[in-house]
């Protein structure tokens, strides 16, 4: 983590301009309540998902974790309805969500059986973390937010950022900072985090859990286990199995279901 810690700085500069460019630009001072759904949004989606995953990742191969990140949807599908926000699973999302859950047991079982105890937990942090997700994710659809898209977006940025910022330096992170430390590697992946998960990545996944279905909008889990999966063999050296490729099948298999599910309930209903 001591490496990110420049990072988390710099993101949260960004966040505050993205938040005061929108005020520049005639935005309405937010209210108190619009603030507590950004605090609360902003910690579950940046702190706890994306914090949890760049925590887990120190022990955990980036293929990995993408593919337990996946079952964000299964999640979704979850939570929606233990929160009243959707009907109760049919048959087929049952199933969907057994296949994802024996998917994610597949995929650590061989690492919890092989690792100490302390490696665990980074697996489990991984776990919690798209957990808090796809809590942040259902939360944000009932939020009172302002008009200006891009000021609730810039509320949600600034407010996870300094969310990250205090636990880093809860950790004691700060003290071990040396920017001199920091590879030209690591800055150009900075900049690239800023740029494209950032400004665009997380803005357009705010802009469209607003304006579509939550459970279709996390359906970007089809594409990023796969291509994680290759990028960690290819330019990381991590192992590519049968038993990673088996996992991987279970928990895509389950996000299909359940997506396909949805897609005949609205056909339904149109009809």
């Amino acid at each position: 983590m001591d490496k990110l810690t420049p990072a988390q700085m710099w993101q949260a500069c960004v966040k505050s301009m993205l938040y005061g460019w929108t005020r520049l630009g005639g935005a309405p001072r937010p209210t108190v309540e619009q603030w507590k759904y950004a605090v609360i949004v902003g910690s579950l989606l940046l702190l706890g998902g994306n914090g949890g995953v760049v925590w887990g990742e120190q022990q955990v191969p980036s293929g990995i974790a993408a593919l337990i990140i996946a079952t964000v949807p299964l999640w979704m599908a979850l939570i929606a309805w233990a929160t009243g926000a959707r009907p109760r699973p049919q048959p087929l999302e049952w199933l969907g969500l057994i296949l994802g859950f024996t998917g994610i047991l597949w995929l650590i079982s061989p690492s919890l059986a092989s690792v100490s105890g302390a490696i665990n937990s980074y697996y489990l942090i991984v776990v919690l973390a798209a957990i808090s997700w796809a809590w942040g994710s259902i939360y944000s659809r009932k939020a009172n937010w302002p008009d200006s898209a891009w000021l609730a977006i810039g509320m949600q940025m600034l407010a996870g950022g300094l969310a990250c910022l205090g636990a880093s330096i809860l950790l004691g992170e700060a003290g071990r900072l040396d920017l001199n430390e920091v590879t030209m590697q690591s800055w150009l992946a900075f900049g690239y985090l800023v740029l494209f998960g950032s400004l665009v990545g997380y803005s357009a996944y705010i802009w469209l859990l607003k304006n579509a279905d939550p459970l279709w909008v996390s359906t970007y889990a089809y594409v990023n286990p796969v291509v994680a999966v290759l990028l960690g063999w290819f330019w990381a050296g991590e192992e590519l199995n049968s038993s990673k490729l088996t996992g991987a099948v279970l928990v895509l298999a389950a996000v299909v279901l359940i997506s396909i599910e949805r897609n005949r309930k609205k056909t339904v209903k149109s009809v």
